[in-house]
């Protein structure tokens, strides 16, 4: 319930649960369901308002941080892929700048190991997969190892003429519906131009 009373409370909580999660996994598995259901409940709270955006944009993150860390936790032992999707959908985090480099950290490493689990069957994710990149390369909430595994990633799908293809149309669809923002690199870099920038950074 205190989820909901005020951010600070959601804020708290959402840290102190994926803290526990990480730190005692096995004893977690016991409650993780009903926690994963309070998460998800406290992250769809709508904001009201301009002057509470950046409390409860805090308690987001920390509410969509502390699903990261349930699924690297305990992975196949809750509904992983179900709560993957969710997480997904709510990245980037913009306003705990320490908990969103952990998560971005953390999904660049399941596209490098397990990429089926976030693309999907189709590579229907993609697009937002690689909309979250654009967002956060060279910016606060990424990092060199990021930005690293990031170009990793991307040269995987290049060397593999059916994830390449899958690439270039997902990279072709967000230059046509603009969903990436992309501020903090040149004015005018499309996507197709990061691509391009990230992989040819990646051989120098």
């Amino acid at each position: 319930r205190c989820v909901q009373e005020t951010g600070i409370n959601a804020e708290y909580m959402g840290y102190a649960l994926g803290v526990l999660a990480e730190k005692n996994p096995e004893e977690f598995q016991a409650i993780a369901d009903h926690v994963i259901q309070t998460l998800r409940q406290a992250i769809q709270i709508p904001i009201h308002s301009q002057d509470e955006k950046i409390e409860y944009g805090n308690a987001q993150d920390n509410s969509v941080a502390a699903l990261g860390k349930i699924v690297k936790a305990l992975g196949d032992k809750v509904n992983f892929q179900e709560i993957l999707q969710f997480w997904l959908k709510y990245l980037p985090l913009r306003y705990d700048k320490e908990e969103a480099i952990h998560q971005h950290q953390f999904l660049t490493e399941i596209v490098m190991q397990r990429p089926e689990l976030v693309l999907g069957a189709s590579g229907e994710n993609l697009p937002k997969v690689l909309s979250i990149f654009g967002d956060i390369v060279d910016t606060k909430i990424s990092n060199a190892q990021i930005k690293q595994n990031i170009q990793t990633v991307l040269a995987q799908f290049m060397s593999n003429d059916s994830t390449k293809a899958l690439t270039l149309n997902a990279v072709q669809h967000l230059s046509e519906i603009q969903t990436v923002s992309y501020t903090h690199l040149r004015a005018h870099e499309t996507p197709e131009h990061l691509v391009c920038r990230l992989l040819l950074e990646k051989k120098k």
